[in-house]
C-alpha cells in the first residue's frame, strides 16, 4: 500500500495494485486526461461510471480518488444485490402461485371424480356461482 501512495503523480501506475484493493476489479478505465470512467474485470467485463472521477481534482492524492472509486463500487454492489433479491422475491411469488394453481386443480379434479352428491354440489357451486 505504501508503494501505491508513493505513485501519487501517475494514476496509471496504481493499476498494478487494484486487485489487492478491490475484489473483482483488474483495471480502471482512464480517458486521455486521466479521468476514471469505468472499471474492468479480469474476464473483460466493463462497468461504466455514471459520473467520471477526476483524478486531477485530488491534486495527485491517490487516497482521495481511491475512496471515490470505493464509493462507486459500493453503490454498484448494493444495486446488484437489490436486483438479485428482487428477482428472488418475484420467483418466490411465482413459485407459490404455481403450487397453489396445481393444488386447486387437483382438488377440483377430485370433486369431478367423486360420486358423492355433496362433492358434486361443492364442485358446481365453485365453478358456476363463485364468480
Amino acid at each position: 500500500m505504501l508503494e501505491i501512495l508513493s505513485e501519487t503523480t501517475d494514476p496509471l501506475k496504481v493499476q498494478l495494485y487494484l486487485k489487492k484493493c478491490f475484489e473483482g476489479i483488474a483495471k480502471l478505465g482512464f480517458d486521455p486526461v486521466l479521468n476514471i470512467h469505468a472499471m474492468l474485470s479480469s474476464e473483460g467485463e466493463k462497468i461504466k461510471f455514471m459520473k467520471p472521477i477526476c483524478t486531477a481534482e485530488t491534486r495527485g492524492s491517490v487516497e482521495e480518488w481511491l475512496v471515490q472509486v470505493k464509493a462507486v463500487v459500493s453503490l454498484i454492489d448494493m444495486h446488484v444485490k437489490q436486483v438479485i433479491l428482487g428477482g428472488v422475491e418475484v420467483w418466490a411469488k411465482v413459485n407459490v402461485f404455481v403450487r397453489l394453481s396445481y393444488a386447486v386443480r387437483s382438488v377440483m379434479h377430485v370433486f369431478t371424480l367423486c360420486s358423492d352428491p355433496l362433492c358434486t354440489e361443492v364442485w358446481y357451486s365453485f365453478n358456476f356461482h363463485a364468480h
